[in-house]
């Protein structure tokens, strides 16, 4: 017999797959509570927004941390629900490389990088090295995305 949050997690995967995207969704039960964890992969910010929207709906509530409780403000006698859900989106080191090359291309960098490699370049942008340049990048800039998708479908 599943649990409520498993239930939650099964009707969340159904409609990604349904929409025809990738995830891997699993649910956890644990003493006072229950989570439901969704991973996706090289979303779009629009399309993380959507999934994360969606996701949320199947969340009891929050926990309010100036007072120390969990509140209830999201049940839903319709739904299946957990008392958290979590949404990740993780890149690729593709995507991780596309986001670089478009740095690249749009900010004229003096250095000759040849490719990004994870965390290890130390170029400064202000007060922030490439590696967090890179991710802000992946999670929100418009022009990348669109130019991302153009590349794709060429």
């Amino acid at each position: 017999m599943k649990t409520e949050a498993a239930r939650a997690a099964a009707a969340i995967r159904k409609e990604l797959k349904k929409n025809g995207i990738k995830a891997t969704v699993k649910s956890h039960n644990y003493s006072m509570g229950s989570s439901i964890r969704v991973v996706v992969n090289d979303q779009s910010p629009g399309t993380f927004d959507k999934i994360q929207n969606f996701a949320n709906r199947f969340q009891y509530g929050h926990f309010d941390g100036m007072t120390d409780i969990y509140e209830y403000s999201n049940t839903n006698s319709d739904l299946n629900q957990a008392k958290f859900v979590f949404v990740d989106n993780k890149f690729s080191d593709e995507m991780k490389q596309a986001a670089f090359e478009f740095i690249k291309d749009t900010c004229a960098l003096e250095e000759d990088f040849d490719q990004y490699q994870g965390n290890e370049y130390k170029l400064a942008f202000g007060n922030r090295n490439l590696g967090q340049f890179i991710y802000e990048t992946l999670r929100g800039d418009k022009e990348f995305w669109t130019q991302s998708k153009k590349r794709v479908l060429a």
